[in-house]
């Protein structure tokens, strides 16, 4: 099962190098990354936000890719606090990211 699931992964990433704007995709990147956590695979997590901060570089304003991780984030149980200063970095960057400053609202809440 762990090997078809990394299989998958790698055939989402190619989906979203080739369109990162697809909600199916995201969607069941999800799904496969419950399921490795679920099996007990270590650093899926991390490897995630890795791809999500590769990703935000390419496009900041991909608001699939700042869905996607904050769903990781939390999965990863990184908190409030730590989703306030990546989006502060983010922002520091360029003050009119509207997506960080969207995402950064969802910690206040």
């Amino acid at each position: 099962a762990r090997a078809m699931l990394e299989f998958e992964l790698e055939l989402l990433k190619a989906g979203i190098a080739h369109n990162a704007k697809v909600y199916c995709l995201w969607h069941h990147r999800m799904w496969a990354i419950d399921h490795l956590v679920t099996l007990g695979v270590g650093g899926v997590l991390d490897k995630e936000l890795a791809l999500c901060d590769e990703l935000l570089r390419l496009d900041e304003r991909n608001f699939h890719c700042w869905g996607y991780r904050l769903w990781a984030a939390g999965r990863a149980g990184l908190t409030a606090e730590q989703g306030m200063e990546y989006t502060r970095a983010k922002i520091d960057r360029n003050f009119s990211n509207y997506s960080a400053w969207h995402y950064r609202s969802k910690f206040l809440e």
